[in-house]
């Protein structure tokens, strides 16, 4: 089950709509009823043609495949957060092993492989059809295929597509006009993780509504507080980018997002989540790149990685963007990826030779030793005041059982994640806040788990090289 464990951030039912099961039965009948919607769907995939094969029907299809039987297998994986009895936990153990089985069992089976390979034979024709972002995720799906008989073909295809343009990121031209330093040398950036997951996952593990429900409000919030730059992180659900990309286009030049897209693949380790990463600015933002941190820097259900852009005013180059979501948890093989992870962001703030502003959730306690050597690397420009920027909501869903009187009594778990970095300082001074978006007594109305950091930035000088 560490798979599944590893990979819940994905493709779960409403959580709003489904009547979690119960009882032993509920769960046996819940676990069989996903399965048979499941053969519906393969059945329905395997049976393409070759002349109505795109990017749609195979590759977005077979996620449409797979996401809903494997957000079953979640929902069951983490049926105890929410019913305590011990015989109803170890039959969804139990359920969640078999759908599990189910998934590697269809992952692996030769007919639902050369569709995808058929596809790609197809596309490989004519290139010029499918956009580098696109061929960034066919790319990343032919690496999960693990089998013998095919390897052969597999690794030609990989040769086909070695040359060709791939992109890890969307970008979109929005309809703001760019905008430059004014007199008084002033930037604003916004730094915000909004817990975006997919299939309305933010309920149980960010304590917070889905995104559907918080995304006007979310919209608002960034509309007035105006921002120049917006850094964003948890955007894991395409179809939010695009919405907030919409509600925000008219008032900025620049989009990049979906960056680091992780499709369903043929591996378990596929079943993953993307980095989560939003860039929106109002300046000029040039040399955008997007390096995820990849295998020994991450688990490999997870696209992290770190997005960089060179700011510019009235064609000076005027600073560097760098925005980041580092690894969750408190285990010590976290930690290392944390470290691993940080390594690769120093050496790319301090090879620049402009002012960088650094931001994101870093997961790293201000109270802990990893803080202590985050600071020893980095001047402290960061938030360093009282008001907390995550707060764990679930318990308010899941212990209290949407109680508020039962919820405030838990111990609240208040933290200290997301920062926002300034260096050098003799170029740049940065005044940053924590702009408040829950309130512990209302947790039903929280635009995310996270406060939201607001930086501005007085320029001291523009003499940049």
């Amino acid at each position: 089950m560490r798979f599944l464990f590893g990979f819940f951030f994905l493709c779960v039912t409403s959580l709003f709509s489904v009547e979690f099961p119960s009882s032993s039965e509920q769960v046996e009948s819940f676990s069989k009823e996903s399965l048979k919607q499941f053969e519906l769907r393969l059945h329905a995939f395997t049976r393409q043609s070759l002349e109505t094969m795109d990017f749609q029907s195979v590759v977005a299809g077979w996620t449409g495949v797979i996401d809903p039987l494997f957000s079953k297998g979640v929902v069951l994986t983490f049926l105890p957060l929410t019913i305590q009895d011990p015989k109803v936990a170890g039959q969804a153990a139990k359920e969640a092993q078999n759908i599990q089985q189910r998934l590697v069992q269809v992952m692996q089976d030769p007919k639902v492989l050369s569709i995808f390979l058929q596809f790609v034979n197809k596309a490989i024709i004519k290139p010029e059809e499918l956009s580098a972002f696109q061929w960034y995720q066919i790319a990343f799906v032919l690496q999960s295929v693990n089998a013998p008989l095919l390897q052969k073909e597999v690794q030609e295809l990989q040769g086909n597509i070695a040359s060709l343009e791939k992109q890890p990121f969307i970008y979109q031209k929005g309809e703001g006009t760019e905008k430059h330093l004014t007199l008084d040398r002033t930037m604003t950036v916004l730094n915000w993780n909004v817990c975006a997951l997919d299939h309305q996952l933010s309920l149980l593990f960010g304590g917070v509504v889905p995104w559907q429900d918080r995304i006007e409000k979310i919209a608002k919030q960034i509309v007035k507080l105006a921002p120049d730059v917006i850094c964003l992180q948890e955007m894991f659900a395409p179809e939010a980018s695009q919405v907030l990309v919409r509600k925000l286009r008219s008032s900025y030049a620049h989009f990049y997002v979906q960056m680091g897209p992780h499709p369903a693949g043929f591996s378990l380790e596929t079943l993953g989540i993307p980095s989560g990463l939003f860039v929106a600015s109002k300046y000029p933002l040039s040399h955008p790149c997007f390096v995820p941190y990849g295998a020994g820097r991450s688990p490999a259900y997870r696209s992290y990685g770190v997005f960089s852009a060179e700011l510019s005013s009235e064609g000076r180059k005027i600073g560097k963007l760098i925005t980041t979501h580092l690894q969750p948890g408190s285990t010590e093989a976290d930690q290392n990826y944390r470290s691993l992870q940080m390594k690769l962001i120093h050496e790319m703030t301090h090879q620049a030779s402009c002012p960088v502003f650094l931001c994101g959730d870093f997961n790293i306690e201000r109270k802990s030793q990893e803080f202590t050597r985050l600071l020893s690397a980095y001047e402290p420009s960061s938030y360093l005041g009282g008001n907390w920027t995550c707060c764990e909501l679930r318990n308010y869903w899941g212990k209290a059982q949407r109680d508020l009187t039962s919820f405030l009594a838990l111990p609240l778990d208040k933290e200290w994640l997301d920062y926002f970095f300034c260096l050098p300082t003799s170029w740049v001074q940065a005044k940053v806040e924590v702009v408040p978006v829950n309130d512990v007594h209302h947790p039903e109305e929280a635009l995310s788990d996270h406060q939201i950091l607001f930086a501005t930035l007085q320029f001291q000088t523009l003499k940049v090289d």
